[in-house]
Formats: C-alpha cells, structure tokens, sequence
C-alpha cells in the first residue's frame, strides 16, 4: 500500500479544542458523581421515603 500513508495524522490537532474537551470531561464527571449524592441527600431529607434505612 504505498498510496496510502495513515499512520500519521491528517490535521494537526487544535490545541483550543483538546482544552474544551477536558475541560466538559470535567464537568460530566463532577455531573456524574454529584447526581447521585444530591439524590442520597434528598432522600435522607425527605420523610415520605419508607426505606431510609437502605441508605
């Protein structure tokens, strides 16, 4: 195959862009890990939840 060269990349990558990318990273992993733990925290306010003793 000696038309076709893939192993290098076609564009460089912009640096401006992979920055954006960690960075909404970030926030889905805080989202990811904060859902749950708001979940637990209403759950222990509330008094209609019959099972609080789960938790």
């Amino acid at each position: 195959m000696d038309s076709c060269d893939c192993i290098d990349a076609q564009w460089p990558p912009d640096e401006l862009l992979v920055k954006y990318q960690y960075i909404s990273d970030v926030f889905i992993a805080l989202a990811y890990f904060s859902i749950p733990l708001e979940l637990i925290y209403f759950v222990q306010k509330s008094s209609f939840f019959p099972y609080r003793w789960v938790l």
